[in-house]
């Protein structure tokens, strides 16, 4: 147990011969103003930047994670954790485009029901989709389109945020008929593997707040 991170660096070192990504590993646990107990460690921007970032990456998923003994603590409260030990224990640049970035994308960012509500109306504009493409109505699939990105932002769906984007400019831009088909079709895919995967994230967080 004592050497586990000695032999994880080594696995990476030898089965990728990458020696940024061994860099990465080796470095990971370093802090910013200085390790104590492993002096030989890099500080402050001596620390690859993949590890400065991995660090920081590292403590928000285990500060957020659901335990089995405990429930992980809302991301406000993670934030204010990083903050606290930046500075000290990380790269206080880093921490700062870490937390805007999470808050950009997180659809943790919402409750479980305004989730639930969000990809049901992503679903409901998917089929107003089809009504309106059957009926070479595009001016009302712009419409549309602008509404899913909305949803799609709030959920964090950045797959589903660019193609509703790339179907709306496509027919704004009078494009061929069959590249907005295309388009439209590749829109739907992704429509519904998000919400496949919003009620995924929902059942399993449900089993889990019952154990």
């Amino acid at each position: 147990m004592n050497r586990h991170e000695q032999f994880g660096f080594e696995i990476v070192r030898k089965a990728f011969v990458w020696r940024q990504l061994a860099s990465i590993i080796q470095n990971r646990r370093a802090q910013y103003n200085g390790s104590p107990r492993n002096e030989s460690l890099p500080a402050g921007l001596s620390i690859p930047g993949g590890a400065r970032l991995l660090a920081i990456a590292d403590a928000f998923d285990a500060m957020t994670l659901n335990r089995v003994f405990r429930k992980g603590p809302s991301h406000e409260e993670a934030f204010s954790e990083l903050r606290r030990c930046a500075g000290t224990q990380f790269d206080p640049e880093l921490v700062d485009r870490f937390i805007a970035t999470i808050k950009a994308i997180s659809p943790r960012g919402l409750a479980a029901a305004e989730r639930s509500e969000e990809a049901a109306s992503v679903l409901q504009d998917l089929n107003a989709l089809a009504n309106s493409l059957s009926e070479r109505d595009f001016d009302r699939v712009a419409t549309i389109t602008e509404h899913m990105k909305l949803s799609a932002k709030r959920l964090g769906a950045i797959g589903l945020t660019t193609k509703a984007q790339k179907l709306q400019t496509a027919v704004l831009s009078d494009a061929d008929l069959l590249d907005i088909l295309h388009m439209a079709s590749e829109l739907t895919d992704e429509c519904l593997s998000t919400s496949r995967a919003i009620s995924t994230q929902d059942k399993m967080a449900d089993a889990i707040s019952e154990v």
